[in-house]
């Protein structure tokens, strides 16, 4: 993902940009739109332009923090493992589920952290 800085009007923001869309849900012509085509973002009035300091590091999205938190504990093959002996091994599973469940909280409060921050 790359973290792009776009304004519209007086608002500013940074949008990460992947794979040609916004990862990001706005208010575009009276209604919420989730990943927004750069086109959509350009129609609506945002433009690309070069932030007031330097370009910030890139973050990564939801989908990456999650992954990331569980491959501190589970590697891929771990994960397969435990996803295909769910029903065999229900106890395994369990703790692998409980487990990728606090990632997923994890994630999602850093990135409410994070959207708080940039708002300000």
């Amino acid at each position: 993902m790359i973290l792009k800085y776009y304004k519209k009007g007086s608002e500013k923001r940074f949008f990460g940009i992947e794979n040609g869309k916004a990862r990001t849900t706005l208010r575009i012509t009276g209604r919420w739109v989730s990943n927004p085509s750069i086109g959509q973002l350009e129609a609506d009035g945002w433009q690309e332009t070069t932030p007031p300091d330097a370009e910030p590091e890139p973050v990564p999205s939801y989908a990456e923090m999650v992954v990331a938190k569980i491959r501190e504990r589970y590697s891929l093959n771990d994960e397969i493992a435990a996803l295909r002996q769910r029903d065999t091994k229900p106890a395994e599973f369990a703790a692998y589920n409980s487990y990728v469940e606090q990632c997923k909280a994890e994630a999602r409060e850093w990135a409410e952290t994070f959207l708080e921050e940039i708002k300000k």
